[in-house]
């Protein structure tokens, strides 16, 4: 039996919040990532005046104190997105990430303004984190709150977008880092936030409000509310929550990207072939992540799931 244009049309319309949230994540992530498989040459740009080993500490140490933020920006659009829609934060996220990122894509180094230099760095940082904790935790929310079918495949989404653009960010700075590239062609990735946004700006455009978002119940809504509820009532699946991701974020940071540098510092590989290892890395994770998203599902116990849902 072939299926009608009408069926087609109504299949585009149910995967289109999927293909929306998705275009989104892959550009953010590509910006946030390209930071750390460029530390090496970050390192040389803006802590010349340090050693080797020392300037790469002073890298992922910028790197370390903006993921601080992370956990704030994660509250702040949450809540944002709690009370003003998902829309809103989804599209405030890409701004934000955008202007960092692009931000250091512009920056004049160590040689051109001294301390100056990685004082900015740590700022365009600081915005990166406060985007990318916006993103991730409102695209996740956005799609389970879609109401259809498996909500741990709707809630991989987001990471699978990020995985793919994580992989996209290794492998782009794996051709910057070619001997045969100029001097400022670091700043390609970064640079690349202006189209990679602004493309997903316009994707974004059509992206409609959360079906369970409610204007009237969300003018309620508080901070301190918020934090209250999610203590007295939430305690132990926060605990939960946070955990796993700690071990899957020291996992990411140190297994895939910070590797990346220590095996170029080294000598076991080139900066550009340690970054298309990471880049198969990640393509073979965000292959990984749907299958497993179901294999939870069917799992675990669907009842519980179905109470949450």
């Amino acid at each position: 039996m072939i299926d009608s244009p009408i069926n087609d049309m109504n299949t585009l319309q149910r995967h289109r919040p999927v293909f929306i949230i998705c275009s989104g994540a892959i550009a953010e992530w590509l910006e946030f990532s390209a930071y750390l498989y460029l530390a090496p040459r970050l390192s040389q740009l803006f802590f010349p005046e340090q050693s080797p080993s020392a300037a790469m500490v002073s890298v992922f140490g910028l790197f370390a104190i903006a993921y601080v933020i992370r956990p704030l920006g994660g509250f702040l659009f949450g809540y944002l997105g709690d009370r003003y829609g998902r829309r809103l934060t989804l599209t405030l996220s890409v701004l934000i990430m955008a202007l960092a990122t692009t931000g250091i894509g512009l920056l004049p180094t160590w040689h051109s303004i001294g301390l100056l230099a990685p004082v900015l760095l740590l700022l365009c940082r600081v915005l990166q984190g406060v985007a990318i904790a916006g993103e991730f935790t409102n695209a996740a929310v956005f799609m389970i709150e879609q109401g259809r079918g498996n909500p741990c495949l709707a809630g991989s989404w987001a990471n699978w977008g990020a995985n793919l653009g994580v992989a996209f960010g290794a492998l782009i700075a794996a051709l910057v880092s070619l001997p045969i590239m100029s001097d400022w062609a670091w700043r390609i990735p970064f640079l690349l936030s202006c189209l990679t946004s602004l493309l997903a700006l316009v994707i974004r455009r059509h992206l409609q409000e959360s079906p369970v978002f409610d204007a009237a119940k969300a003018q309620s809504l508080t901070p301190a509310a918020v934090l209250r509820e999610l203590i007295s009532q939430h305690k132990r699946s926060s605990l939960a929550v946070i955990l796993v991701s700690a071990c899957a974020g020291v996992t990411l940071y140190v297994g895939n990207m910070f590797w990346c540098s220590y095996v170029a510092n080294q000598g076991y590989f080139s900066t550009s072939q340690a970054n298309v290892i990471a880049s198969v890395d990640m393509g073979i994770e965000f292959i990984a992540l749907p299958l497993m998203a179901i294999l939870a599902y069917r799992i675990g116990s669907e009842k519980s799931w179905r109470q949450v849902y």
